[in-house]
């Protein structure tokens, strides 16, 4: 059913006068008249009767006037919303995140979803390595996640960097950070490390700290979670290196040394596929490139 049509056919249902229908739709009566005789044709039906002087709806046009409004209603804000469908106003997003970039990650969704409130976030927590086969197979549209890492075939942007920190429990005695001098007395404690198949870039990286102070870690534990870290730590199992905004929340269980002085940082970033399809994907995109911290 041509809306045009329907449109011409419910004004007309209205006035009862071709002249006073094409007058309030801005047309001369010719167009009117085909559009009517175009709609009638298509539904097989006759929807007006006319004589030279009056213009009165069958029983067929006096049920099409009642429906008309609604039906033209529906076709208008279909296409308003298959537009913003397309604009990546509407539509669901899934996003996969490491456990250590939570805390960060939080103020940029909840802003994301005032400014989109018809957007769906599907959210999930899962390693560097699962996040990256999960984009690989399309099992997720989007990660966040810590680089260094070696994404090939997908496309990395950087969105916030941060210095480490060092996590010790409250029972273990205040370490006087003087620059790297006071940390060779680290080298005689346990350390808590992320598996490296598991986030090979961050493993790598608290290494280079450790190096560059000048000693190599005595890594006691390897732990895939980041909240079961902090609990050894607290439990003082060990010692561990960890990105600053990871340990949000938690600063009160364990005594924090920001690392500062050494020049290696941590970075989240976001990684997608280079081609995709979800429209909601490229408006998150913008979001968060263009509201992202330094």
């Amino acid at each position: 059913m041509n809306s045009n049509n329907l449109l011409y056919f419910s004004v007309l249902a209205k006035e009862l006068h071709f002249g006073k229908a094409a007058q309030k739709l801005h047309i001369t009566q010719p167009p009117l008249s085909r559009a009517i005789k175009q709609l009638e044709e298509e539904l097989g039906v006759s929807l007006l009767e006319r004589n030279q002087r009056t213009v009165t709806l069958t029983t067929a046009g006096e049920y099409l006037k009642r429906k008309a409004d609604l039906i033209l209603q529906n076709i208008t804000a279909a296409e308003k919303e298959v537009k913003r469908i397309a604009k990546g106003e509407i539509g669901d997003l899934r996003i996969t995140y490491v456990g250590s970039v939570l805390h960060s990650i939080l103020p940029p969704l909840r802003s994301f979803t005032r400014l989109y409130p018809n957007v769906h976030l599907h959210l999930s927590q899962y390693t560097v390595y699962d996040q990256l086969k999960m984009l690989k197979n399309e099992d997720t549209d989007i990660a966040f996640l810590r680089t260094p890492i070696h994404a090939k075939g997908l496309h990395l942007r950087e969105i916030y960097t941060e210095n480490f920190v060092l996590v010790t429990s409250k029972t273990q005695p205040i370490i006087s950070l003087n620059e790297n001098k006071a940390l060779f007395l680290l080298s005689k404690l346990p350390f808590i490390f992320f598996p490296q198949y598991l986030a090979s870039g961050l493993y790598e990286q608290i290494i280079t700290i450790c190096n560059t102070i000048g000693f190599s870690p005595l890594i006691a534990h390897e732990v895939s979670e980041l909240d079961c870290i902090v609990r050894m730590v607290e439990d003082d199992m060990g010692i561990a290196i960890l990105p600053k905004s990871a340990l949000l929340g938690v600063e009160n269980r364990v005594r924090l040394y920001e690392l500062d002085f050494i020049k290696v940082h941590s970075t989240i970033s976001i990684c997608h596929r280079c081609e995709y399809t979800n429209p909601v994907l490229q408006s998150f995109i913008n979001f968060i490139v263009q509201n992202k911290s330094h």
